[in-house]
């Protein structure tokens, strides 16, 4: 949830059935260009090179049927627009495929410390311990090879200012079913 620490934020964006690439949510519903959060020339005045700051992401899955839901947060490389070209992004967060089961709804929340250098031109991170999920017995909890973890932090280079710091949401069902929904609740970027 926001606080007065928040500076950047995307709220409540729908995404539907979507398989086989993760898909960036849309900036509407059904809209074909992705959304992305950054940090705005007016908050950034030099604040952020070299100072922690927070990416959290909250998503909500509701499956048709029994399956798996990935959530992820990605570095916007600001190359591509449409949804599902994730080339030059960079994955920072990801709850890997979490089997859904035939539960009504799930709720995702991942996050990450993160720091800017611009002598660097880097972006890095680790794993918040405020990741976690609704599901009741996870068949994996935040693993796999793309997981922030302490010895696989996630770097993303030729970040050459403040304003090239944004990131995206995606989404991705393992099962396909018509009344597959997702819910981006909050992707936001927060000064600690």
């Amino acid at each position: 949830m926001s606080n007065v620490n928040t500076f950047a934020r995307l709220s409540n964006l729908v995404q539907g059935n979507v398989l086989t690439n993760p898909s960036a949510f849309p900036t509407v519903s059904g809209g074909a260009v992705r959304a992305r959060v950054g940090i705005r020339a007016d908050v950034s005045a030099g604040i952020f090179d070299g100072l922690p700051f927070r990416v959290r992401g909250v998503w909500k899955a509701v499956p048709g049927t029994a399956g798996n839901y990935t959530a992820s947060v990605y570095w916007d490389a600001g190359t591509n627009t449409d949804l599902t070209t994730l080339t030059d992004e960079k994955i920072f967060l990801t709850s890997g495929a979490i089997a859904l089961g035939t539960q009504a709804a799930s709720t995702f929340v991942l996050s990450a410390v993160l720091v800017w250098d611009s002598s660097a031109k880097r972006l890095a991170g680790v794993n918040d311990p405020q990741s976690f999920h609704t599901i009741a017995t996870p068949a994996v909890l935040f693993s796999g090879a793309s997981a922030v973890t302490a010895t696989n932090s996630p770097v993303a280079t030729s970040v050459a200012s403040v304003s090239a710091i944004q990131f995206i949401a995606t989404g991705l069902f393992g099962t396909t079913h018509a009344s597959n929904a997702a819910t981006l609740v909050e992707l936001a970027l927060e000064q600690i």
